[in-house]
């Protein structure tokens, strides 16, 4: 089965199933929110392009002033999924707020677990 820009995401041995369509949630330039300090949140990025793209992923306090950055690299045509306090190496507070810029476009979305139940929403584009 093929689905082109769209996400099956799943969690093992719990049965749930989820799926978003990503067809025009394209950015350069997207913002994810840290919603609580319990729930880890995960992006699953997809490169629809021909070429590889190199992802900024930058971690910033309340005020703006950046805590710390890392970096993702997205194959061409490929999806790869990472939680984020792996990337960019703090734990995240919902004061934090994570900003990703990336030399491609891409079509992403934050997935977070929650009892069992799994929650997604799109990473939001910012004004390039």
């Amino acid at each position: 089965m093929r689905f082109a820009a769209r996400s099956l995401y799943g969690e093992g041995g719990i049965e749930n199933l989820g799926a978003v369509n990503l067809n025009g949630l394209k950015f350069t330039n997207g913002v994810v929110a840290v919603v609580a300090s319990d729930l880890l949140p995960t992006v699953t990025l997809l490169d629809p392009g021909a070429t590889e793209a190199n992802v900024t992923v930058t971690a910033y306090n309340p005020g703006g002033t950046i805590l710390t950055a890392g970096s993702l690299t997205v194959a061409a045509g490929d999806t790869i999924t990472e939680p984020l306090y792996t990337v960019v190496g703090i734990t995240l507070t919902p004061e934090n707020h994570i900003e990703l810029t990336s030399d491609a476009d891409l079509k992403g979305l934050q997935t977070i677990y929650e009892n069992g139940r799994m929650v997604m929403l799109t990473v939001l584009t910012l004004p390039r």
